[in-house]
């Protein structure tokens, strides 16, 4: 004789001693055997999710490639070395600037220098020609 019965409210299979539950539903997979060859209520049972029935959605809100927790530290991690490197495009291009300003500065240096050099030189010729004062 085959046991028979619901679980959860839906009608379950019975084989032996074995209650099945019908598939499509929640408690699909589940079976409880009994050794009683009573027949009647036998009370509740409430049964949950094992870890190893959970670890796939734990595993999912990690790895879950629109919004799991690591696509969420990846993208932080992205916004991070855009704008360390926008940063570095930004100082980069102030020291070009300032490069051209200090080259452009030495160079008028250099020129001014020049024209000394050479008032210097003018200077020192026109100074040697002149007679000698008390001689």
């Amino acid at each position: 004789m085959d046991i028979a019965g619901s679980i959860n409210n839906h009608v379950a299979t019975g084989d032996g001693n074995v209650l099945t539950a019908t598939a499509g539903f929640p408690e699909e997979g589940l079976g409880i055997s009994t050794t009683s060859s009573r027949t009647g209520g036998f009370g509740t049972i409430s049964v949950s999710l094992g870890i190893a029935d959970r670890l796939p959605s734990v595993l999912d809100s990690y790895v879950n490639s629109d919004d799991g927790v690591l696509k969420s530290k990846e993208s932080s991690l992205q916004d991070s070395i855009d704008n360390l490197t926008s940063r570095i495009e930004r100082m980069s291009k102030k020291i070009e600037d300032k490069q051209e300003r200090l080259l452009a500065e030495f160079t008028r240096l250099e020129v001014l220098l020049s024209k000394y050099d050479a008032l210097a030189q003018y200077l020192t010729n026109n100074l040697a020609a002149l007679p000698k004062i008390g001689k």
